[in-house]
């Protein structure tokens, strides 16, 4: 409701690099991810950013778990893990359940010829581990955790329908493409959180998409949703956005908004139901 509401300051229990994190009504949930950080270099300007995160594998995941009340916070471990998106989280009996892209290293961003940096230079780069849908369930009362495999492959841009928030989400919309291709995905994907059930619409191997961001109106009642993503289709030099029905995703696009220009690849988007106003 736009209401300001204060919450405690934790210290957290290792300096390293996080991108992302969840909450649920009641904790915030943030993977401390072993990529530990040098910034006193970075930032007088003797390496860069990149070069001041260390990928420390041995180190492992550590999961903070922290009340918005009290501000007290319980420490759970798992595998090393590098997380740039957390899809959602949410409370189920004495469980919290965490939905997120993992990979098993960080060698498309942190590695000697990582993709993300060779592709300014117009070079394929290494691709690293491929980002797969990822389950974190979490007992706030015997300190376990388990993490599962919701879907393989390469996926990125986790989404959920955003009444969904904090609570059980059923479908996360992400991007996906083959593993070869590192993290430049060509397929908008609906994956089932509990069952890994698949679709799909796939635009291309020559067509980049990004972030699916999920669309709906107030007024309408029977539940109809769409993906809006931006895509960059590099056979022809051009940028747009597409528009596709969230409940028959394998069906295509329903309209596609093409640009006579190329825009910078975005990340992230969000989206406000409003009325057009005509003044």
């Amino acid at each position: 409701n736009g209401q300001f509401k204060k919450t405690p300051t934790v210290i957290s229990p290792r300096m390293v690099y996080f991108h992302d994190f969840a909450a649920t009504e009641r904790f915030a949930l943030v993977i401390l991810q072993p990529a530990f950080s040098r910034p006193f270099k970075f930032l007088s300007g003797q390496i860069s950013f990149k070069e001041a995160l260390d990928w420390q594998p041995d180190k492992g995941n550590i999961i903070l778990v922290i009340d918005l009340e009290t501000g007290a916070q319980q420490k759970f471990t798992a595998p090393s893990a590098w997380v740039w998106h957390i899809a959602n989280a949410y409370e189920y009996s004495n469980q919290l359940i965490m939905d997120f892209v993992g990979y098993d290293n960080p060698e498309h961003f942190l590695g000697p010829d990582a993709q993300l940096s060779a592709i300014i230079k117009g070079q394929a780069g290494n691709p690293g581990a491929p980002g797969t849908l990822r389950r974190y369930v979490i007992n706030t009362h015997n300190g376990q955790l388990k993490q599962e495999i919701i879907a393989t492959g390469s996926y990125e841009f986790p989404n959920i329908a955003p009444e969904s928030s904090g609570q059980h989400h059923h479908t996360i919309y992400a991007t996906r493409g083959t593993t070869e291709k590192g993290i430049f995905h060509h397929q908008i994907a609906a994956v089932q959180a509990d069952t890994g059930q698949l679709e799909l619409f796939d635009f291309g191997p020559e067509t980049n998409v990004l972030e699916p961001v999920y669309a709906y109106s107030r007024t309408n009642t029977n539940g109809k949703a769409w993906l809006i993503t931006q895509f960059l289709d590099s056979r022809h030099n051009r940028s747009g956005f597409a528009i596709l029905d969230a409940r028959q995703l394998a069906e295509g696009p329903i309209a596609v908004i093409t640009l006579d220009e190329t825009l910078p690849m975005s990340f992230h988007g969000q989206w406000v139901a409003g009325s057009l106003s005509h003044d």
